[in-house]
């Protein structure tokens, strides 16, 4: 009888894959938003299908306080990626804003 096993890829594969799907997202948010001047980081968290995931945009904002600048998410967009990494869709739209 044929084994129902699933061939799993090694571990250090799979977080490889991730790890660029996640830098081509990261890039076609950049394309689609502009990158602001005071851009701190861009965090995308995939989510366990790895064809959707969140996309947080880290700005470091002047504050006028005894702290200093303070680091704050200013945009925030729920991503649905394709097979090839191509993102179709996203909510809120991401529309240029720098």
């Amino acid at each position: 009888m044929p084994s129902a096993t699933k061939t799993r890829k090694p571990a250090s594969q799979e977080a490889d894959a991730n790890k660029e799907l996640q830098d081509m997202i990261r890039e076609q948010v950049l394309a689609r938003l502009g990158k602001p001047d005071d851009l701190e980081k861009i965090s995308v968290t995939l989510f366990e299908s790895g064809r959707q995931g969140r996309v947080n945009i880290f700005r470091r904002i002047n504050a006028a306080n005894i702290f200093g600048d303070e680091i704050r998410i200013t945009d925030s967009f729920f991503v649905k990626v394709s097979n090839e990494g191509v993102i179709i869709s996203s909510a809120p739209v991401i529309d240029r804003k720098y």
